[in-house]
């Protein structure tokens, strides 16, 4: 029997957390608004037409930029609570990140569309945004739950030690 392998602490868990909650849906937008741009096209049957690198790039800005701009605040405010009860029910593997990051999404999104003058979640604007609005978070939840690794115990994140080769 071997012994278990040496663990560094690399940060606290709730350092962890906070990070995690400012970039998922940074990165969530950035991931997620170049795929939404590429299905509307290939669903509009213009795949290529805005393929070139210069817009895929844009829409990583822009993914980024409104996933900052609208949903670290809504990402606080709504993913400590639910990242709270699934560590206390024991869900914390990451189909559970992924499948509520989408309804965080559209939480926040339906709260904070009114603020900045998209009109409501269900005005014509914004049900144009709601595929990518999902689609960042499901993003956004894989990346929290990257960041965070709630599945490890103990509380606190840790990254194996290699031994040297001999």
């Amino acid at each position: 029997m071997s012994a278990a392998k040496p663990r560094i602490r690399i940060m606290p868990a709730p350092a962890a957390t906070a990070l995690g909650l400012l970039l998922a849906p940074i990165v969530g937008g950035a991931v997620a608004m170049p795929i939404y741009l590429l299905a509307m096209d290939l669903m509009n049957g213009r795949l290529g037409s805005s393929g070139n690198l210069n817009d895929l790039l844009g829409a990583i800005q822009v993914g980024a930029y409104f996933g900052g701009y609208m949903g670290v605040i809504p990402a606080f405010l709504f993913g400590i609570p639910v990242h709270t009860v699934l560590m206390n029910t024991g869900r914390t593997h990451l189909p559970f990140y992924v499948g509520l990051g989408p309804v965080i999404a559209f939480v926040s999104f339906a709260i904070v569309s009114p603020v900045y003058g998209f009109g409501g979640a269900w005005s014509s604007p914004a049900r144009d945004y709601l595929p990518v609005v999902l689609l960042c978070g499901a993003f956004g939840g894989i990346v929290f739950w990257l960041i965070r690794r709630p599945h490890r115990k103990p509380d606190t994140i840790t990254q194996d030690i290699r031994e040297p080769a001999a």
